[in-house]
């Protein structure tokens, strides 16, 4: 469901970088919900395209990256991703909520700062103590144990 990744970045430059960019709120493509406490953004700038660069030659493989800022107090509910497999995720500010991962009834908590995420295992995340401001980088043409194998080489 998650595994981390010992991946060094400058965190800050990279919170600074998603920081300087326009936010727009997430549309969900498939029922047109507008979600104004969910916002995105895929203007990735130099820092954030060094941190691609990297994960594209360590996973070998096609990524979409963007910013996500979740605001204190929104729920995002139960899903699974839809056109993601898996996703590395880098949380970039102090975000200490957890994600949640759903399996058989059964709910498991795990806090990261960056890991490789299994989108395709129901998941939720609930922002109580401040925003999440988050650099996911999207995988579209392989699942989460390939990617997991992969990185267990870098």
């Amino acid at each position: 469901m998650l595994y981390e990744i010992n991946y060094k970045y400058d965190r800050l430059l990279l919170l600074e970088e998603s920081m300087d960019r326009d936010y727009k709120p997430f549309v969900d493509p498939k029922t047109g919900l507008v979600w104004d406490e969910w916002l995105i953004c895929k203007n990735i700038g130099l820092v954030g395209l060094k941190i691609v660069s990297d994960f594209k030659k360590i996973l070998n493989t096609k990524i979409e990256p963007r910013y996500y800022i979740q605001r204190k107090g929104m729920r995002l509910p139960f899903h699974c991703d839809r056109d993601t497999l898996c996703a590395v995720n880098l949380i970039l500010n102090e975000s200490k909520d957890s994600i949640e991962f759903r399996v058989d009834d059964k709910i498991f908590k795990n806090k990261y700062q960056t890991a490789l995420i299994d989108t395709q295992t129901e998941h939720q995340v609930v922002t109580v103590i401040d925003d999440r401001i988050l650099f996911k980088l999207s995988l579209k043409e392989i699942n989460f144990q390939e990617a997991k194998n992969r990185l267990k080489n870098f």
